[in-house]
C-alpha cells in the first residue's frame, strides 16, 4: 500500500530541508575557532570583560539556532566581548569538552576578564537574555 503524503507533511519536509542548507552558510562565518592557542585555561586573553565561549557542533540543531546570535553579539560588543565558538564534533573537540565539563550541547560559558567563570547555560539561550547578562557584569557597546 503506498502512502500519500499530506500537503502539511510536504512543507514540513521543504521547511526542514530549506533551514539545514540555509544554516550551512550561516556557519561559515563562525566567531573564533582558535581555542586550542588559548593556553590552559583556553580563555582568551585581552581587553575585553567578558569572554562567551560556546560548546556546540554544526550539525546540531540548537547550535545553529545560536549561530546569528554569536554573530550578532560579536559584531555589536566589539570592545568588550569576545566570542568563541568551540565544535566539539570536530578533532580535538573532545578535549575542550571534557576541560569545561559539558553534559549537553550547546553549552554557554561565560568568563569575566580575570578568566573566572561568571555563569553557565545549557541548550538554546536566547539573545535577550544574553544580552541581560552582559549588561550586568557592564559589557558596553
Amino acid at each position: 500500500m503506498a502512502t500519500q503524503w499530506r500537503p502539511k507533511q510536504i512543507v514540513t519536509v521543504f521547511l526542514m530541508m530549506f533551514t539545514l542548507f540555509a544554516c550551512s552558510e550561516i556557519l561559515a562565518a563562525t566567531p573564533s575557532q582558535d581555542w586550542m592557542n588559548y593556553g590552559e585555561s583556553m580563555v582568551p586573553s585581552g581587553e575585553q570583560k567578558v569572554t562567551f565561549i560556546e560548546l556546540g557542533a554544526d550539525k546540531c540543531f540548537s547550535c545553529r539556532m545560536m549561530q546569528p546570535i554569536l554573530n550578532n553579539l560579536q559584531t555589536r560588543y566589539p570592545k568588550d566581548l569576545k566570542v568563541v565558538f568551540i565544535n566539539v564534533w570536530q578533532e580535538n573537540g573532545d578535549i575542550a569538552g571534557k576541560k569545561y565539563a559539558i553534559r549537553v550541547i550547546p553549552t554557554q560559558i561565560f568568563y569575566n576578564a580575570q578568566g573566572e567563570e561568571i555563569f553557565r547555560h545549557e541548550g538554546f539561550f536566547a539573545e535577550n537574555q544574553i544580552e541581560a547578562l552582559l549588561k550586568k557584569h557592564r559589557v558596553s557597546q
